[in-house]
């Protein structure tokens, strides 16, 4: 519970983790104690760099502070409280396109994708389906002018997305969508 309280006002800055907490706050739960940590950052700290590709691949969130992404392309990003890095390792295997420095000492919520897509799949969704906002996730990232571990569309343009997809793909009704292989 505590890790739940921890994390959450940190999560729900990102539109798909705001409506999870909504509809799934027994899955947050576990993800918040199995999957997420705090991470500290000091100024000038690589987080990542270009072409990695982790064995345990992390999603970050600032909680505090900022930093620099810098793009394989050149573009450079700042990147602030609030600002989700790298969400794409909780959808596809990913390799990082571009390096994340520290600008100041700064504090990090990372999600652990390996153990998010091991927890998520063990439940029913209802609701909101991870799966369905996951396509709409890959569709967005593939109509970016550059494939980014930063997203130019907002996360809420996807979520909406995502949830109109869902409605027709039930036709107003419950069923099941495929994702991880699951139908």
């Amino acid at each position: 519970e505590m890790h739940f309280e921890m994390f959450c006002p940190v999560l729900e800055n990102h539109s798909f983790f705001a409506r999870y907490v909504q509809d799934y706050p027994h899955i947050v739960r576990q993800l918040c104690h199995s999957a997420i940590q705090n991470m500290h950052v000091a100024v000038g700290d690589v987080i990542f760099n270009i072409g990695e590709a982790n064995e345990q691949p992390k999603m970050y969130i600032v909680a505090h502070g900022s930093l620099v992404y810098a793009h394989l392309l050149g573009k450079i990003t700042d990147v602030f409280e609030g600002d989700t890095v790298a969400e794409a390792v909780l959808w596809l295997k990913w390799t990082h396109q571009g390096t994340l420095t520290a600008k100041v000492d700064s504090d990090l919520v990372e999600m652990d994708g390996k153990r998010f897509q091991d927890i998520v799949p063990r439940f029913d969704h209802q609701l909101f389906c991870p799966w369905t906002y996951a396509s709409s996730f890959v569709e967005a990232m593939e109509d970016q002018e550059e494939i980014s571990d930063i997203m130019e569309q907002p996360s809420e343009e996807v979520v909406q997305v995502a949830c109109q997809k869902l409605m027709v793909a039930r036709g107003g009704t419950r069923g099941g969508s495929t994702w991880w292989g699951r139908g």
